[in-house]
C-alpha cells in the first residue's frame, strides 16, 4: 500500500504494511492513499484525512459496503483486459486440443497421435462465446475472441446504443435474454462483479438452457454469481459440460469442496489478471465516487 503521491515534490512517498500496528497512525495521516481494498477495508472509515483513495482493483464491492466515505474513490481501469483475454483463449485452446490429456500422454510415454487424430478437435473459428459483462474488460476478451474467428455475444444489463456498438461484437442482447443467449453458444464467459444485481445470477436452474450446446462456463468476475452447488449440479444434470473457474464463493476453495477432483473443472486461484506496480502506476484511472 502506498500513501501519498510521487508525483508532486511536496508529497512525502510512503509504503506501509496495512497490517502493521504503524499502518493507523500513517494512514490517518495521508491525504492520498493507494491500495488493495482487501487490505484498506478495516482502515476505511477511519482514514479522516484522506482525500483521495485509489484501489488497485477492478472490482468495487469490499468498499461499496460501507456508509459512502467523504474523500473520493477510484479504481484501476484498463489494465486487466488483455489479461484475462490471454486466461480465456488459454483455456478454450487448452480444453479444445486436451492438451493435459497429452501431457498425461506424454508422462506414460505413450505416442498418442491415433487417439488426438479420431477424437478430433475443434477450431476457434466454429466455436461461439457469450460474455456477461461487456466494459473495458469485457470488449477486451470479445475482441480477441473475435480476432481468432469465435462468434462473440455481449450481454449487458442496460441497452448499448447502437452509435457505440463494435465489431467484434457480433450478437448484443440484455441480461434479460441470458436464455438465448445460452442457448446459442459453446462457452459463456462472466466478467460481471459483484454487485446486488449480479449476486446470484446463474442460480436456480437457468444452466439447464445450456443443454442444448453443452456450454463450458468460464467465471472470471466474481464467485458470488452463482454457487458451488449450482455448478456442480448443472454438470452433474449434463446441462455444461465443464467449468474453468478462477473465482468462488468462498475463498481460498475450501479443501473439501467437491469442485477440487471433478473432472470436467479446471480451478486456479483468483489469477486470471494480477496487479502489477508498473501496470497499476501507468493505468487509465476510471473514477468512481463511492
Amino acid at each position: 500500500m502506498v500513501t501519498g503521491c510521487s508525483k508532486f515534490k511536496s508529497v512525502i512517498l510512503k509504503v506501509v504494511d496495512p497490517k502493521s500496528p504503524e499502518s493507523c497512525k500513517t494512514l490517518h495521516e495521508a491525504d492520498i492513499v493507494v491500495g488493495n481494498p482487501a487490505d484498506l477495508d478495516r482502515h476505511l472509515q477511519s482514514m479522516t484525512r484522506v482525500k483521495w483513495m485509489h484501489s488497485t482493483w477492478a472490482g468495487v464491492e469490499l468498499l461499496v459496503k460501507h456508509p459512502p466515505p467523504s474523500f473520493l474513490v477510484t479504481r484501476t481501469g484498463g489494465i486487466y483486459g488483455q489479461m484475462m483475454a490471454e486466461y480465456v483463449i488459454a483455456q478454450i485452446i487448452n480444453r479444445e486440443r486436451d492438451l493435459f490429456g497429452m501431457y498425461e500422454h506424454q508422462k506414460e510415454i505413450v505416442w498418442s497421435s491415433s487417439v488426438y487424430q479420431r477424437k478430433g478437435y475443434r477450431p476457434l473459428s466454429s466455436l461461439s462465446i457469450g460474455i456477461l459483462g461487456i466494459g473495458d474488460i469485457g470488449h477486451r476478451i470479445a475482441e480477441v475472441c473475435n480476432t481468432l474467428g469465435m462468434t462473440v455475444w455481449g450481454v449487458s444489463r442496460t441497452q448499448v446504443p447502437e452509435e457505440v456498438r463494435v465489431p467484434y461484437i457480433h450478437h448484443y442482447r440484455l441480461t434479460e435474454n441470458l436464455a438465448e443467449v445460452m442457448e446459442s453458444v459453446d462457452y459463456i464467459c462472466s466478467v460481471l462483479p459483484s454487485t446486488p444485481s449480479t449476486r446470484g445470477l446463474l442460480d436456480g436452474d437457468i444452466l439447464k438452457m445450456c443443454a442444448k450446446k453443452k456450454a463450458v462456463l468460464i467465471n472470471v468476475g466474481r464467485g458470488s454469481l452463482l454457487s458451488d452447488k449450482t455448478i456442480i449440479e448443472a454438470i452433474r444434470k449434463g446441462w455444461i459440460s465443464g467449468a474453468i473457474l478462477d473465482v468462488f464463493e468462498v475463498e481460498p476453495l475450501p479443501p473439501d469442496s467437491e469442485l477440487w477432483k471433478m473432472p470436467e473443472v479446471i480451478v486456479t486461484p483468483h489469477s486470471s489478471a494480477l496487479a502489477y506496480t508498473t501496470e497499476v502506476t501507468n493505468c487509465k484511472l476510471q473514477l468512481e465516487m463511492i
